[in-house]
């Protein structure tokens, strides 16, 4: 996985996956998940202080189209607020 501006890369290839109806492309959509992000958010902590945002939301974008299409639970999970408002900061 790159370490910098992949940020729709992942929903990009979940978006193809879709379109095409191949598996292949959901498996390397899932090579894109940033765990660092990922992980964090599914535990509702916000890790979003100091990180371009234009990169991490199309991350998150990405996770939870994954989750939509390739069924995905964790990472939809990971985009849903525990409660109305921000997410409680870790």
């Amino acid at each position: 996985m790159p370490r910098t501006e992949f940020g729709g890369t992942c929903e990009a290839l979940v978006d193809l996956s879709n379109v095409t109806g191949r598996d292949r492309h959901a498996a390397l959509a899932r090579r894109f998940l940033d765990q660092s992000l990922l992980g964090p958010l599914r535990e509702h902590r916000d890790v979003l202080d100091r990180m371009h945002a234009n990169t991490q939301i199309a991350k998150v974008f990405g996770y939870q189209r994954l989750g939509e299409v390739a069924d995905a639970a964790s990472a939809v999970t990971a985009t849903e607020s525990p409660r109305p408002g921000r997410p409680s900061r870790g």
